[in-house]
């Protein structure tokens, strides 16, 4: 018989499982205990759905919402009400589901409906490998908002009473990081010398300094901020009215207590006025005013003959500038005529032989035809290269890979460039992408090698290098570019190398260090020309005995689709240029020797060809004929140009394909240089194969 008061036997497996559920409350009281004791964080759990699960004490003191209250509302009732409207929540879930940590710093919403500014995260939760939700901590750091915001109203209002202590000071004051760059000037600079603080900041005020002591200046400025001493000079610095004036400068550098230097304040003090402002007080005080008097003016008059010594001085110097221009001038109309009277002598007296020699055999005419066509088409390069170095000629410029561009040169290089002279193409790895024309780019490429092989005459080692390069203000205010990224394209040899004094000289046009008949001095110019139409800059480095190195910078790219390089696309294209079933050309151009040719050429192709002498015949040629595939117009026509007509024309047939000519290259097509996007042209004077290549791209775009 057993009693009622003895306990029930407990199998094995019930007290293991009491026995674990005790150790799980005590697990939860324990965890419960741990999130609690963060009082001074609001520690709130979620669900994948956004509601919360957990709400820690820390969250009722923070946010006022018992936990009762809190557990099972959507955690939106924390955020305002434009941060809700915004899915600031759900972007916050997303980004911690997707990165690990969403950080944030933003006003947040208390039951009674106050705000307060709060520095927080949002982690995801994890179990067995699965998101299960995420924990929202923050903290309120409304105080220490409050002291950051008074800190920085401290330091505007700071600024604000130096900027008006020193605009009221007759001196001229500024400031200076801890590097030397200006960061600001009172308003007595602008009214010295009518430059505004931008123009200034840009080291403008150097230019106002005196030419015979600027250089003295800039170098004890960059000698004193490297060594952290104070600066001081004298110098004389001209006025808006053109009006020297001397100066008395000091600049004290300022420290942190670490010693780190934070930057410098400087101010200039105009010794002028103060030295006639002494003088007169102490002849007054001596009773000798009358002869400060004299003395004054004699000053005053020593200034004035100054003053105009230096615009004689100036007037000099624009005398010497335009004879200089003009020597160039002439320099280069001398050599474009003996170039062109040259390459016309070979056409003239081609053309003659073949009158008089008419009834000799087809072999002579192959002769003399082959000697005119090689004269014109030097003329057609001499004119190119001329266009290039006045940066008018009309660029297609198109997303390029450089690393790509110089990668498809290579064989032709080192066919160029013979058993001699060892070839190096170094290409930088992840090289950024430019903007420029890429067939330019590729016959300046082949240019700078042919150039070098040249320089090296027993010969050496060509090496074509990339890179990507940052150019600071100080390198581009020197070269007046811009600062920023560019792409370094470097070709270097270790050939004679060029004297220091021709240096300068080298890009002039008809300036060459060749021996007569080995250079036309154009090569060089064009180079320049094409680089700075780029917007690009270009460098020479050279050691007599040692080499030369070109580096050309062209900008950075930012955008996608990068072009081939332009020879290996010419290879891969079919050769064969002729016309497809049914296709019609209609021609216009007002010059009825070119409008003729062009007619025989692409009739000898293949084309179906119509003609107009100018814009109104062509609609009328246009309107009777519905089964024309391109329109190949001149663009400088009377009466109506070429993209008028164009205009018209797409009217009639929307989509009609248009291919310009014109040997004319500030025009509707072509603007700061590069042709209009999408255009398709053909410059003059052009080839038999250039048109077919030109009409059939056209045609097939």
């Amino acid at each position: 018989m057993h009693s009622n008061n003895l306990p029930e036997t407990v199998s094995e497996p019930e007290q293991a499982l009491i026995e674990a559920r005790a150790e799980l409350v005590h697990a939860h009281e324990y965890h419960r205990l741990i999130l609690d004791s963060a009082v001074d964080y609001a520690i709130i759990a979620i669900d994948l759905t956004g509601k919360i699960v957990e709400w820690n004490e820390g969250a009722e003191r923070i946010l006022f919402w018992a936990r009762d209250e809190a557990i099972g509302q959507p955690i939106q009732m924390i955020f305002t009400e434009d941060d809700c409207q915004a899915a600031v929540v759900e972007r916050e879930i997303g980004l911690a589901l997707s990165q690990g940590r969403a950080a944030d710093d933003r006003w947040h919403l208390r039951k009674d409906g106050s705000t307060f500014w709060a520095s927080g995260s949002m982690m995801p939760m994890v179990a067995k490998g699965q998101f299960v939700g995420a924990l929202k901590v923050i903290r309120d750091g409304t105080e220490q908002l409050a002291a950051l915001l008074k800190q920085r109203d401290a330091e505007q209002l700071a600024e604000a009473r130096f900027a008006s202590l020193t605009n009221a000071m007759p001196q001229l004051v500024w400031t200076a990081d801890a590097y030397g760059n200006e960061r600001w000037f009172n308003s007595r600079w602008q009214v010295l010398t009518g430059l505004s603080n931008p123009a200034l900041m840009r080291r403008g005020w150097l230019a106002m300094i005196h030419d015979d002591q600027r250089s003295e200046v800039l170098s004890l400025l960059e000698q004193c901020f490297l060594q952290r001493r104070v600066f001081e000079a004298t110098f004389s610095m001209r006025d808006c009215d053109g009006i020297y004036r001397w100066f008395l400068s000091r600049a004290q550098p300022i420290y942190d207590e670490q010693g780190k230097l934070l930057q410098w304040y400087g101010t200039c003090t105009d010794i002028d006025a103060f030295q006639i402002e002494y003088n007169r007080q102490k002849w007054v005080s001596d009773g000798l005013e009358a002869e400060g008097r004299q003395h004054q003016a004699d000053m005053a008059d020593s200034s004035r003959r100054l003053n105009e010594q230096a615009v004689a001085l100036r007037a000099a110097e624009g005398k010497v500038q335009q004879l200089q221009k003009m020597e160039a001038v002439g320099q280069l109309t001398g050599g474009i005529a003996h170039d062109f009277n040259n390459m016309l002598t070979t056409v003239i007296a081609s053309l003659e032989l073949l009158r008089l020699r008419r009834n000799r055999t087809e072999q002579d005419v192959l002769k003399y035809s082959g000697i005119a066509l090689e004269g014109a088409q030097r003329a057609a390069l001499l004119t190119q290269r001329l266009l290039a170095f006045s940066r008018q000629q009309p660029l297609a410029p198109e997303p390029l890979d450089i690393n790509r561009l110089t990668a498809g040169l290579a064989d032709m290089l080192e066919r160029t460039l013979g058993d001699q002279v060892g070839f190096e193409n170094v290409r930088y790895a992840g090289l950024w992408h430019t903007y420029a024309d890429a067939a330019q780019l590729e016959n300046i490429v082949v240019n700078l090698a042919i150039n070098a092989r040249d320089a090296m005459i027993d010969g050496g080692q060509l090496t074509i290098e990339t890179a990507n390069i940052y150019l600071d203000e100080h390198y581009a205010s020197t070269y007046q570019i811009k600062p920023g990224q560019y792409v370094m394209l470097a070709v270097t040899d270790t050939g004679t190398g060029i004297e220091p004094e021709l240096i300068e000289r080298i890009f002039e046009p008809y300036f060459t260090t060749k021996g007569v008949g080995k250079g036309t001095g154009l090569g060089l110019a064009q180079v320049y020309g094409f680089v700075k139409q780029s917007g690009g800059h270009i460098n020479v480095y050279s050691e007599v005995g040692v080499g030369t190195t070109f580096k050309l910078y062209f900008p950075r790219y930012y955008g996608g689709a990068v072009a081939k390089s332009h020879i290996r696309e010419l290879e891969e294209q079919h050769n064969d240029y002729r016309a497809r079933s049914g296709e019609v050309v209609l021609v216009v151009e007002d010059d009825a020797m070119v409008r003729a040719l062009s007619v025989e050429a692409l009739a000898t192709l293949g084309y179906v060809v119509l003609e107009a002498g100018n814009g109104p015949d062509a609609l009328d040629v246009l309107r009777a004929n519905s089964s024309i595939s391109l329109l190949f117009t001149d663009v400088i026509m009377p009466g109506m140009t070429g993209r008028q007509l164009s205009d018209h024309a797409g009217l009639l047939y929307p989509g009609l394909k248009v291919l310009y000519t014109t040997g004319y290259t500030r025009n509707a097509i072509v603007h700061n240089g590069m042709l209009d996007h999408g255009v398709h042209f053909l410059p003059k004077p052009f080839t038999v194969r250039e048109l077919a290549r030109k009409v059939r791209g056209a045609l097939d775009s």
